[in-house]
Order: C-alpha cells, then sequence, then structure tokens
C-alpha cells in the first residue's frame, strides 16, 4: 500500500487487479444466476435479427417494447437494406449495477444493398434476459483495433464500402 503526502491511501497496481478480478467474477456470477450466458444474448439477437429481416415484427414485439413511436417504418427502412448476408460482434460492454446487468453489443451487418452498425442493448436481471434497446446505423462500420480490449473508446464509426455484385448474390 502506498500513502500519499497527505496521508491518503493510493491504490496500487496489485489492488487494481484485484478489484477487476472480483468485478469480472461478479458480472460472470450476475450474467449466470439470470440466465443471461453470452450464448443466451447471442441466440436473442439472432432471432431478433431473423425476425427483422423476415419483417416478422409482431414476433419482435411480443419481447421488446421500442423506444421509436414509428417502430414499424423504422424496421421498413432496414428491410430495404435486404437479405441479411453476415453479421459479425464488432464491441461489447458490459455495466452491472445493483442487481441488473446491461450488455451493450454492437454487430456489423452486412446486407444485399450496404452495411449497418446495429445496437442491442440486453437488460438482465431478476425477471430473465431481454433486449431493451434496439438501433441501427445504415451506410455505417464499427472499427475496432485490436487494443480496443483495453480502451474501447478506440473504435470508431465510419462509412462502410458500398456492396459489390458478387456480396449481394452469395448467401
Amino acid at each position: 500500500m502506498r500513502v500519499s503526502s497527505a496521508g491518503i491511501r493510493l491504490a496500487t497496481i496489485g489492488d487494481m487487479r484485484h478489484l477487476l478480478g472480483v468485478t469480472l467474477i461478479a458480472s460472470a456470477l450476475t450474467l449466470s444466476a439470470c440466465g443471461g450466458t453470452p450464448a443466451d444474448i447471442r441466440a436473442r439477437i439472432k432471432t431478433f435479427q431473423d425476425h427483422a429481416t423476415a419483417g416478422r415484427l409482431d414476433e419482435i414485439l411480443r419481447e421488446y417494447t421500442p423506444g421509436q413511436s414509428d417502430f414499424d417504418k423504422y424496421m421498413q427502412r432496414r428491410r430495404e437494406l435486404g437479405r441479411m448476408i453476415h453479421s459479425s460482434e464488432a464491441k461489447t460492454e458490459t455495466v452491472t449495477w445493483n442487481g441488473v446487468t446491461l450488455v451493450t453489443v454492437h454487430h456489423n451487418t452486412e446486407f444485399e444493398r450496404g452495411h449497418a452498425v446495429e445496437m442491442f442493448q440486453v437488460r438482465i436481471d431478476g425477471s430473465g434476459t431481454r433486449i431493451t434497446t434496439f438501433n441501427y446505423n445504415a451506410g455505417k462500420k464499427m472499427w475496432c483495433p485490436m487494443l480496443s480490449l483495453l480502451a474501447s473508446s478506440q473504435c470508431s464509426i465510419e462509412d462502410a464500402p458500398k456492396p459489390t455484385p458478387a456480396a449481394s448474390r452469395s448467401s
């Protein structure tokens, strides 16, 4: 332990490692206790994307209350991007507070007629796991350098490359 000249205890690297370890263990226990495993979260996001691509908004609305008053029009614009070709996780952030865990997952999604960054916020609490927020940014892609594992603020959202004719024919 180090003490400053004013008598204030200063955290050491060992203290910070311990705190990080305790935080990670607590987050993992909270996620698993409430059924919010990474596989559960991925499955919910995949189901949401599949329903959205197929235009099955009634399926989405059974579990999700949209923040947009014009959700139908909002999702119609997403469907105009065409069939989803590929989606991959670009960045994930987790915050746990008072028994509630919020997991924010950003996906780079490629469609027949363009790209979009899709953002899902999943809430995990005593009542279960559910998507509470969905947003997309058409024509964009999230770029995260490898060092973003240490500092997530290094990720940026930029214009995505235009789709190639070959990409729109592949499955």
